[in-house]
């Protein structure tokens, strides 16, 4: 008999806490012929927070802003103006061990329109979108959130599914096996004011961390 040596410990999940402000991260194609051309727009909930808050105030009030206007935000961007064949604005939550933090990206695909042009237009879009979300119907606010909600509350359709979430807790020693729940129940806390106000810190304030 040999005793086993110990696995070394998991080199944790880093992230990148991004400066105030804008950076720019250009990637030229590979092919000079290409003439299709992508942005990807992040907008990080800061300052990075502990892992055991992710089901915190503004992580929850970040995702409920990407909820409430992902449909108008392809309907503007791929209907309307016509940038691209692909819109859409999604919501990532990342955690660690020790850390956790959320994004809100935005991404726009196009074969006839350069990504600084893209860039231009998606910052148009938040801007109009604030007065759009101020005369948002309190009913049409209550529906989106409770939909929210509701999503946040599925369980999961297959043993492997489930499985892979308890275990991600357990690795991470956060030990949150109620997550979704204290997720929806923060959710249903949120103000259409809180989901304003993130709009200008997260988004379009000076101190918002972007890339």
């Amino acid at each position: 008999y040999s005793a086993a040596k110990a696995p070394a410990e998991p080199a944790e999940l880093g992230a990148v806490v991004l400066p105030e402000n804008s950076t720019a991260f250009t990637i030229p194609a590979p092919n000079p012929a290409e003439n299709n051309s992508a942005l990807l727009g992040t907008f990080q909930l800061a300052p990075v927070i502990p892992a055991r808050a992710l089901t915190g105030k503004k992580a929850a009030t970040l995702h409920l802003l990407q909820s409430v206007m992902q449909q108008r935000c392809f309907n503007r961007l791929r209907t309307e103006e016509q940038l691209g064949y692909s819109a859409k604005c999604t919501h990532k939550a990342i955690r660690s061990r020790t850390y956790s933090t959320s994004y809100l990206h935005v991404q726009v695909l196009s074969g006839n329109c350069t990504a600084a042009y893209l860039d231009s237009r998606v910052m148009n879009f938040f801007k109009d979108y604030v007065a759009e979300l101020v005369a948002m119907s309190d009913k049409e606010y209550e529906k989106s959130r409770s939909s929210l909600v509701k999503t946040t509350l599925n369980k999961p359709t297959d043993l492997a599914s489930e499985a892979s979430g308890i275990w991600t807790e357990i690795s991470l020693h956060t030990y949150s096996f109620n997550i979704s729940e204290a997720m929806a129940q923060t959710l249903q806390s949120v103000t259409k004011a809180e989901v304003q106000e993130m709009l200008q810190e997260a988004v379009l304030g000076s101190a918002r961390r972007r890339a």
